[in-house]
């Protein structure tokens, strides 16, 4: 049985392996590579390091709160395709950028699902190891039934003042 003071500590370390929006490294405690991924030097990097897949198949899983995940990667020379799962569904697949010479580009891995805590794996299904630099967690919420909330109020309001204004008129 844990203390009341072991709970919290506890609770406290397992809200550090949630990444909440913002951008972070990638040694960040929300990210569990699986298998063989290590650190590697990279000139440019932020913290001149990035994450280096394993050649071939490789799984890494992000735990975030937010509505997207974006990741910065380093281009190869081949085109990675990656499978993406959300909380255990499949999201479909996100191809990697490619370039002839190794560079950074921003790469959106899920963006629109709900605003909450989510866990995202990726798992590649072709091409040669990929890297990563940094991750970004965005909460970009819906904005929509607020639109449409003020609107309905909108046209409610003047559909209340045309019926006073034709009752006025009549009497």
């Amino acid at each position: 049985v844990l203390s009341r003071d072991e709970l919290k500590q506890l609770e406290m370390s397992q809200q550090l392996r949630i990444a909440p929006p913002g951008r972070y490294e990638e040694s960040n405690a929300a990210v569990a590579p699986q298998g063989a991924w290590r650190g590697r030097y990279m000139d440019g990097a932020s913290g001149l390091r990035v994450l280096q897949s394993p050649e071939g198949a490789s799984k890494i899983t992000f735990s975030i709160q937010g509505t997207g995940l974006a990741l910065n990667v380093v281009t190869g020379s081949e085109t990675n395709r990656l499978q993406v799962t959300v909380d255990g569904r499949s999201s479909g697949t996100v191809e990697l950028p490619s370039s002839d010479t190794p560079q950074f580009a921003k790469a959106t891995i899920v963006s629109g699902i709900s605003p909450e805590t989510h866990t995202i794996t990726l798992e590649q299904l072709s091409g040669a190891g990929w890297a990563f630099d940094t991750f970004e967690v965005v909460n970009n919420p819906n904005t929509l039934p607020f639109w449409l909330l003020l609107a309905g109020a909108f046209l409610g309001g003047v559909g209340l003042a045309v019926s006073f204004i034709f009752r006025w008129q009549r009497h």
